[in-house]
């Protein structure tokens, strides 16, 4: 069968050529317009607000850079002293638990912690330079105030929280 062209068939096909040219162009100017406002658009003035937190966050940054560092972790415990005598040479700082379980250790007595549940630890100051045992005993109560009370019986030690 021979094709034949006709007017008709002729003015479709250069009908769709024309579509598909006239969509490419339109798409073309579409994108090269919004490239075009980008480029047009000044460099926005630096917001004087903006440009002091960024002063003093690197102010801080560099502040915390020169910041002496511990020369240890936290997490490492130091060789807590001897209890086992009547004088006691000791600094420690730190949960009375903690200390106490040692102290009954070395002395060869129990140790046991009662009282209400949760227990929050209690924090403790000790800076003993040669201080007899029981002073020693003494300056613990004093720090544990209303929170607890420290006991000792001829085998054991207690810390029991109120």
């Amino acid at each position: 069968m021979n094709a034949k062209l006709t007017m008709r068939n002729i003015s479709s096909i250069q009908l769709k050529k024309a579509f598909r040219t006239s969509s490419i162009l339109l798409a073309a100017a579409v994108l090269s317009g919004c490239a075009a406002l980008n480029q047009n658009k000044p460099e926005p003035e630096p917001d004087p607000t903006a440009m002091a937190i960024e002063k003093e966050i690197d102010a801080a940054i560099a502040r915390v850079k020169t910041a002496p560092r511990w020369s240890g972790s936290m997490d490492e415990r130091a060789q807590f002293a001897s209890f086992a005598s009547d004088s006691v040479s000791v600094s420690y700082q730190g949960d009375i638990v903690a200390l106490m379980e040692a102290v009954a250790s070395a002395r060869g007595k129990t140790f046991s912690v009662t009282g209400p549940k949760p227990r929050p630890p209690i924090f403790v100051f000790v800076d003993a330079k040669e201080l007899t045992f029981e002073a020693f005993l003494k300056d613990l109560d004093k720090q544990l105030g209303q929170r607890a009370d420290l006991v000792m019986g001829d085998d054991y030690f207690e810390v029991r929280y109120r």
